[in-house]
């Protein structure tokens, strides 16, 4: 029974870690899901060839299970491992957003000029984060420069939600929502 619960836990890690690659995909339509440690289904706000915003979603649970193997592997220890654990137990106990984007331009890239919004099916705010300033980076085929950020969920997540996506531009706001299913 024990190699069996190990086994679980493990295909559990494994499938979130390599999930959490799907979001990095650009053909992801509205009403269309995919899975990424949760199933999300976009609502709103298409990718384009260069244009690309896209969310994933892991649980506090899914993080602490991938962190221990990453620890049993070597490929994380001590104080460093100490310090992902405390923060994953305090700061996301509902988990954690991903979120990617790819632009043409670098300063489309930078994460300052993006919000990302996490409300209830009702629309109630359960979180709002402005993301910090961070550079985008040259894709390898040099097509798009791309870029990415993280927000950690303070609260306790235990029904679907909605995760908005909010770019400020000079022609104004664009969003792109999703609901992460749980």
């Amino acid at each position: 029974m024990k190699k069996i619960v190990v086994a679980l836990v493990a295909l559990l890690v494994v499938t979130s870690g390599f999930s959490q690659k799907v979001y990095r995909k650009a053909q992801w339509g509205v009403s269309e899901t995919k899975t990424s440690g949760s199933q999300i289904t976009r609502l709103e706000g298409e990718n384009k060839v260069v244009i690309i915003t896209n969310v994933g979603y892991q649980s506090q649970l899914q993080l602490i299970e991938e962190l221990k193997a990453k620890k049993k592997e070597g490929k994380v220890g001590g104080d460093r491992y100490k310090s992902q654990m405390s923060e994953y137990k305090t700061k996301s106990q509902g988990g954690m957003v991903y979120l990617y984007l790819e632009r043409p331009e670098p300063s489309e890239s930078n994460t300052q000029n993006f919000k990302v919004r996490i409300t209830d099916e009702s629309g109630n705010v359960i979180q709002d984060k402005q993301m910090r300033t961070q550079d985008g980076k040259m894709n390898r085929d040099g097509s798009a420069y791309k870029n990415d950020g993280t927000v950690f969920v303070k609260a306790p997540l235990t029904t679907s939600f909605i995760v908005e996506v909010i770019e400020q531009t000079p022609d104004g706001e664009k969003v792109y929502k999703f609901k992460v299913s749980l």
